[in-house]
């Protein structure tokens, strides 16, 4: 029932503010009205030190904790390897308690883990489901 978002790009710190928001009021949009709360898929393959933008983590974290506290149902981390590991150190202290038992860290085999909560219809083929769909960053669309 819920919409998983799949979010990662390099942007400019003003553009990627207001894409958050966007995005979040677009999920929203699309939540079941008895819920009205969503799932987060956050893969971090692509991040390294070169791109993690602490500013950018900051208003994510300011943003989804102060004007949507409730929305968020459970997010799911995959590809999360060191860097994730120490940025999650030292970010977890800033989090309510409520939050952080929201979000599934999931290791090594993460496409058999995400299977477990999710059916394989609704993940994409790239993250070991059968859906077709492809992300296209640039204009910030998905094509089905």
């Amino acid at each position: 029932d819920a919409l998983p978002i799949y979010f990662r790009a390099k942007r400019r710190l003003e553009e990627t503010k207001a894409f958050v928001v966007y995005m979040l009021e677009q999920l929203i949009a699309r939540c079941p009205v008895e819920t009205q709360t969503f799932v987060a898929i956050l893969d971090f393959q692509h991040y390294s030190l070169a791109n993690l933008d602490q500013e950018v983590i900051k208003f994510v974290l300011n943003v989804v904790t102060t004007y949507y506290p409730e929305r968020l149902h459970s997010a799911y981390v995959v590809n999360n390897g060191w860097l994730f590991s120490a940025v999650a150190k030292a970010i977890c202290p800033f989090l309510d308690a409520q939050t952080r038992s929201k979000v599934v860290l999931l290791g090594g085999d993460w496409k058999q883990g995400l299977l477990k909560y999710f059916d394989s219809s609704q993940l994409q083929l790239e993250y070991g489901g059968t859906e077709p769909c492809q992300y296209s960053n640039g204009e910030h669309t998905l094509a089905m």
